[in-house]
């Protein structure tokens, strides 16, 4: 018999566990174990390999300047004849690719490939510059063919290596040596939509969002450069920016749900921008037609795509305003201007709220109040023009809607801080354009007069704009800020009514001011009152009821 068997302890059943041993009474408990400490962070030398990231970007350019001085020594002394020196850079070009080929098989040399590989694609493009513009030996368009070849060849390697700044370096070789290649302007833009629109299959398959501005900025600059120092632009030139854009504008939309969204929306900006501008120095006739065009298919594009990125959307939002406001500049007259900008903060406020976007509502106001602000200074007009009267009218008008609107958004949709901004913003702004329409009707129909009989009606909707608030108030949770606006607006109304009107407005005319302010307090009062206090019982808790029978009377 073995004697240290009776020293073992036994052994749990089945399926049970030792359990944890607890210290003695008093005595402190062990903590759990942390684990080991974290490292120490990298210092920034040692991250994703930045330093030789900065030797290959060195390099790169240190090897394409000495080849272009070795070129122009060659080209100097006349050692080399112009088809050995090209065809020699084609030779070396080539061969650096296949090097970084080999050197991307082998541990670590990523890096070193993607630097030859994009010194040797750039040896390319200066050889076919040099064989087109140099040298003549090959029209243009061969050389735009054979530069697409280039970047083609470039970029599907980029994808097999799963290289973005490759691409990316590629692409905008590609469209920066365009300019050097063609001989006209619709051909440039031609050759950088068709650039432009197949970068978007690199993009999509690998979810590049910075090639989507390496593919978008040489034509964007194109088109830049054309419309401010070109010649007015004609018909095709408007027909390939129109379609630029909404080239941009797609990639947009479907990247929404992507991390990056912004850099595609900026894409789309930075193309749609100089397109948007260009509808102001079209002639007459084709600038609203374009125009309109062009902002019709953005706006059903945004509303037929959910979700939209918020990026994409507010560019979108700013560049169908640039290019309303362009083709309306042609179209109409200055006189318009506060009309213009009112119907312009309208429509991009009502996109905004069909698409969520905060900023595009933002961007909405800020037009807006241009418009109330141009409506306001061309109202010293109205007594001398009644065209001046009614485009005061209707410019107020519009703006007065958009201020309604921005009520509404702000009651349903706002959060409770944006709300209370939104809300005062939108009423002041709506009483103000309200008034202002009073007055310019009034003195449109029957000049001084009418604008004098204007004043009753501008200071009952005071008073109503005041009740109103005081209304809405009881159905919103920002009570205080309704509050407070509601009283404003009757206090400024009952200011008006015993400043102004009471001296200013003759007998008939000031009796009717106060007898219709008067009886809309009294119903505004009375109306609070009983909403006040049918809240109360609603909210008054019910009084508990004794157990047992009730006692009998005697």
């Amino acid at each position: 018999m073995n004697t240290n068997q009776s020293f073992q302890a036994p052994r749990p059943p089945v399926g049970m566990t030792d359990p944890t041993p607890t210290p003695p009474w008093g005595m402190p408990q062990q903590s759990p174990y942390a684990g080991p400490p974290p490292a120490p962070p990298k210092p920034w030398w040692e991250r994703d390999g930045i330093v030789a990231k900065l030797l290959a970007v060195a390099g790169v350019g240190i090897t394409l300047i000495g080849v272009v001085m070795l070129l122009v020594m060659a080209v100097t002394a006349g050692l080399l004849g112009p088809q050995l020196r090209v065809g020699g850079g084609a030779l070396l070009s080539v061969g650096l690719v296949g090097a970084a080929a080999w050197i991307n098989q082998r541990d670590g040399g990523r890096i070193g490939a993607i630097a030859l590989s994009a010194t040797g694609f750039a040896g390319l493009y200066l050889c076919v510059l040099a064989a087109t513009s140099f040298y003549g030996w090959i029209p243009p368009v061969a050389g735009l063919v054979a530069a697409a070849v280039v970047a083609a060849a470039g970029v599907g390697l980029a994808m097999a290596w799963r290289s973005q700044p490759l691409a990316c370096l590629l692409t905008l070789g590609a469209g920066l040596l365009a300019p050097a290649l063609t001989e006209t302007q619709l051909s440039l833009l031609a050759f950088l939509l068709l650039l432009q629109a197949a970068g978007c299959v690199p993009e999509f398959g690998r979810n590049w969002a910075w090639l989507s501005l390496a593919r978008s900025a040489p034509i964007a600059i194109a088109l830049a450069v054309i419309v401010v120092d070109g010649p007015t632009p004609l018909l095709w030139f408007e027909a390939l920016a129109v379609t630029a854009g909404l080239v941009a504008l797609l990639s947009g939309m479907a990247t929404a749900r992507r991390p990056l969204e912004a850099l595609t929306g900026a894409s789309y900006f930075l193309v749609s921008l100089p397109v948007a501008f260009s509808f102001g120095i079209l002639d007459r006739p084709a600038a609203p037609i374009v125009a309109t065009a062009f902002v019709v298919v953005t706006v059903v594009a945004m509303l037929t795509q959910r979700p939209i990125g918020s990026g994409t959307g507010v560019f979108a939002t700013v560049v169908a305003s640039v290019a309303v406001f362009g083709a309306g500049h042609q179209a109409v007259t200055e006189g318009w201007y506060g009309v213009l900008f009112a119907s312009l903060g309208l429509g991009v406020i009502v996109g905004g709220r069909q698409v969520r976007c905060l900023h595009a509502i933002f961007a909405g106001c800020a037009s807006a109040f241009v418009g109330l602000v141009w409506t306001v200074v061309r109202s010293g007009e109205l007594m001398t023009s009644p065209v001046a009267a009614w485009q005061t009218a209707i410019g107020a008008a519009v703006t007065a809607v958009t201020c309604v609107v921005l009520v509404e958004i702000a009651h349903r949709r706002m959060s409770p801080d944006n709300a209370v901004i939104g809300a005062v913003a939108g009423t002041i702004g709506a009483v103000v354009s309200v008034s202002l329409a009073e007055f310019a009707v009034g003195a449109a129909i029957a000049g001084r007069p009418g604008f004098a009989a204007a004043h009753p009606a501008v200071t009952v909707t005071w008073a109503l704009a005041g009740a109103a608030a005081l209304a809405l108030s009881l159905r919103s949770s920002q009570r205080a800020a309704w509050l407070a606006c509601g009283l404003t607006g009757v206090g400024l109304a009952l200011v008006k009514l015993f400043v102004h009107d009471l001296s200013g407005l003759s007998g008939f005319t000031r009796a009717i001011a106060f007898l219709l302010v008067g009886l809309l307090l009294l119903a505004s009062g009375a109306g609070y009152a009983r909403a006040l206090a049918k809240i109360g019982r609603q909210q008054q808790p019910l009084s508990p009821q004794p157990f047992g029978p009730a006692p009998m009377g005697r």
